[in-house]
């Protein structure tokens, strides 16, 4: 369990309008190697929306390995445009990386396909509204995860 007063890190990105994007992160105590190799580096990421509608600018992200990442902000600040970039969700929306660069696990998956970078092991877990309400949290994890 990672101890707040101890291990925590706070960042800050900016979306296009300067509203803040924040990341907490809280590192593993036991059992991860502390000091990892980077598992997710986004780096100046932007994203726009239709070719027009800029919704984050230069935003850079390191996850590592044994990290839990929290991103925090207000509605309209970009956490769901930085996760759909990185799961490769921002086509369906008429979205895109328009800079920057997204690596998971050493490769460039900027461009990824969203099966492909599932059956790599990088997945969003989506709210709750296509789950499957008769099973717990951990039996849909595992049933999304059964196809890998």
């Amino acid at each position: 369990m990672a101890h707040p007063s101890k291990s925590n890190d706070q960042s800050v990105g900016r979306r296009v309008d300067n509203q803040p994007i924040v990341w907490l992160t809280a590192r593993a105590e036991r059992g991860v190697n502390s000091g990892g190799a980077d598992v997710l580096q986004v780096t100046e990421v932007d994203v726009v929306y239709e070719g027009a509608i800029a919704a984050i600018r230069r935003v850079d992200l390191t996850v590592e390995e044994g990290e839990v990442v929290a991103l925090l902000g207000a509605n309209g600040a970009g956490k769901s445009s930085l996760l759909r970039a990185v799961s490769g969700l921002l086509k369906a929306r008429r979205g895109a990386v328009t800079h920057g660069s997204i690596h998971f696990l050493g490769r460039d998956v900027t461009d990824a396909a969203p099966a492909e970078l599932v059956a790599g092991g990088l997945a969003q877990c989506l709210e709750g509204r296509r789950i499957f309400s008769s099973l717990t949290v951990d039996e849909n994890l595992r049933l999304g995860g059964f196809a890998r």
